[in-house]
Formats: structure tokens, sequence, C-alpha cells
């Protein structure tokens, strides 16, 4: 069942933008009820007062949070669908459906139980929608953003282990038998991180599966010849994605943990180990590195992919669902063949690297991100497609249970 909500951005202009350029829409909150299939009526208020300027279908949750305030939204979803409009005042509108209180319809978008504001609300839209691809110059006029005068809430997703989780210890290392960073996060991986839901996602957690060939980029000559090995790969099904319907996660485990302890040895292991690595991931499948090269790592990396997927029929099932959905005509045994498509069209327009860490500062983030997206994918479909980058701190939690005189730990995962 779908439902009709209003979604405010408060006076945060900017990100009312961002949500139409990059189609995509974020949630303070989880809903209990829809998601994918709702229909979201977009409002930001400009000159005092709340405009509608555009409405559209939610499409699969996703990870990607291009937002400043990005840390805020614990859930993001893509749009199938999204129509502009020239905005027009919603308060009216609520107040015509007989709502006396239309604050607190704007105060969070929980699905709309009148169906004369769910008609009125369309009949508005309909009498001002734009041409596709064309938006308000209200709201496009190349203005800075105000201040979003919302809420705030911590964006903290904790899984317990055992039973409770409060102070912050360190783990033993990246890859320790009990306590590893890389081991307790490939057991826990979809519950530490609800963005990468479980019937869009599969995660291949063997280290050694994948190796980059040896890259040669003119612009980065630091990192000739030196092979790449992600920690995992994680396969996501977006299909709303403007480039490609699969995506090509490439996960980096880093710990600091009890071996880097000064700030200046966590500084050296992040410039001399990390940040090469994540450049070395990236050139694998930049445009720029030669085509034979590039052509050789897509090829190997995509067959193993495959051969992963038929040892496992869940998998295999799984995928076969993915790939109906996006060509419902396509035939079992054309099925195979489709299937190497997508994943070819994934690593020529969209590929991300996920370093997930110890402990990484929102600052140093930035600075990897923007070294990562400089480099640029071989897309057809997308001229600004580039390497994509995110960052996950996660933590050790510990907490004295003094009832069963133990310690209790849990994970605790955070996007920077």
């Amino acid at each position: 069942m779908s439902f009709v909500r209003i979604l405010s951005c408060g006076s945060n202009q900017e990100n009312c933008r961002i949500c139409i350029v990059e189609r995509v829409i974020g949630f303070r909150n989880q809903f209990h009820l829809g998601g994918t299939g709702d229909t979201i009526y977009l409002v930001v208020r400009m000159d005092g007062k709340n405009y509608c300027c555009a409405r559209g279908v939610l499409g699969e949750i996703t990870d990607y949070k291009p937002w400043p305030d990005a840390v805020n939204y614990k859930n993001a979803y893509r749009f199938r669908t999204l129509e502009c409009c020239e905005p027009f005042e919603v308060l009216p509108v609520i107040h015509r459906a007989g709502i006396s209180n239309a604050g607190l319809v704007l105060q969070s978008p929980k699905p709309v139980r009148n169906q004369l504001l769910v008609e009125t609300l369309d009949e508005c839209f309909c009498q001002s929608i734009l041409p596709e691809g064309q938006r308000s110059r209200m709201l496009f006029p190349g203005t800075e953003a105000d201040e979003d005068d919302g809420p705030r809430e911590e964006d903290d997703t904790c899984y317990v282990l055992d039973d409770t989780a409060y102070r912050v210890t360190q783990f033993v290392s990246e890859t320790d038998e009990t306590w590893g960073l890389e081991k307790l996060v490939n057991q826990h991986f979809f519950e530490l991180f609800p963005a990468f839901q479980r019937e869009n996602n599969f995660l291949i957690a063997d280290h050694r599966l994948f190796i980059t060939a040896g890259t040669r980029d003119q612009n980065h000559p630091e990192i000739a010849g030196i092979r790449g090995i992600p920690d995992a790969l994680l396969i996501t099904f977006e299909p709303d994605h403007p480039g490609a319907a699969f995506r090509i996660n490439m996960i980096e485990y880093e710990c600091n943990g009890t071996v880097y302890c000064t700030a200046a040895q966590k500084d050296g292991h992040l410039h001399t180990h990390v940040i090469p690595q994540m450049i070395r991931f990236a050139s694998a499948f930049s445009a720029n590195t030669e085509w034979d090269i590039r052509e050789r790592t897509i090829q190997e990396w995509r067959d193993r992919i495959v051969e992963y997927i038929k040892q496992n029929p869940s998998l295999q099932e799984k995928v076969n669902g993915w790939l109906q959905r996006l060509h419902p005509q396509l035939g079992e045994f054309a099925r195979g063949g489709q299937l190497l498509k997508e994943l070819e069209q994934a690593f020529a327009s969209n590929v991300k690297i996920i370093l997930i860490m110890d402990e990484l500062s929102s600052e140093k983030k930035a600075v990897i991100s923007s070294l990562v997206k400089a480099f640029k994918l071989p897309s057809q479909a997308r001229r600004d497609a580039c390497v994509d980058f995110d960052a996950y701190v996660v933590q050790l939690i510990e907490r004295d249970d003094l009832t069963n005189h133990c310690i209790r730990r849990s994970l605790c995962a955070t996007q920077i």
C-alpha cells in the first residue's frame, strides 16, 4: 500500500534544490509504514511562506546522501519519477481540506489520511505543473541557501551483539580473529548499515577474490604498476539510477586499533597507506587508465561476480528477480547475457568506494572524497560520471553489566 506525504525542507532551499537536481530525498526518521511507491510533495519556505515546488514517487532506498548535513538523514530514497511545478502556497490548500492546524501537517512527513487534502494537492499541482526538465526560477535563482530551522537528530545506528552498550573501546586490529573490525563488520554488515537492504544488495566478503590490474595513469604516476585488493565487494541494485541499474561498491576496512595510537601514527597511516589505496581503487576503472588494463580488470571481476552468483542458488534467484524487474520480457536463457551487460554498464557508470574505519574526521573524509571523485568514469550515459566515495566510522562499544558480572559489547556505525 502506498501513501501520500508532504515533506518540508524548512527554509533550507539548498537542500531542496539538491533533492530535485540529484533526484534523491532524505528523511530524518524511518517509516513504520510505506516507503517505496509513496508520493512525496516537496515543500520549502521562501519569503516567509511555504511553497510546494515538486512531486515525486519514491524508488528504492539508497545510501547516496548528497546534502551538506547528510548525517541528519537516517533514510534516503531515489525518486522513481519527479515532476516540478511553479511553486504554490500549501497552507491555503491544507485549510481548504478542512484542517485548521496546518503546521502539524508540515511538521513531519506522515501519511496524509485526509482524502480531500490528497485530491486538493493533486488538483493544485496539476494546475501548476512545469514541462519535463524545466524548474522554477523562484527556487533556482542561484542564491545561497538559508539555514534549516528543522529539528536535528543523531544518525548513529547501533547493532547490539549481546545486550548493552555504552563505552567506546578499541578494536585490536583490522584482522584480529576475535575483535577485528573487518570480521565483525562482515558478520553484521546489513544490521549495521540499514541503507543497504538485503533485498537490493549482496556482499562478497572474500578479500582475495578481486585484484585490480597494475594501473598506469598519466595523472597519477605514483600508482603505476601497483595492484589494489579491496576487502569486500558489495553489489547494489539501483533501478532508479540514471547511469546503471547495478552499482559496484569496493569496500576497504582500515583500523588504527591498538597499532596506531598517537596522532602522528594515525596521520602517517592515513597518508601513506589509506589514501594511496583509495587512489589505486579509483584509478582501476578511470577513463584515464589505459584501455587494455581497465578492460582486463573489468572482465576478471565481472566473471568472478557471475561465478559467485551461480554458486549460490538463493542469490541467483535474487539477481534473476532484479533482471526481471528491469526487463520483464527477458527469457530465462537470456538472463546470463543480460547480467554481463548490466555489470559492464555498472563498471562504466556506477562505481563507489566505501571506506570503513574505526576513526575518521569529516575533514579528512572530504579530502579523500575530492581525490577519489577526480577519477572520471568512461560512461556513455552520464558525461559527469565519476568514481563515488563514502565513509563510515564503526566503533566498538562496551558496558559493564553489573547484574551478570560481565562486559557487554556492541557495534555502532556512523556515516561521516
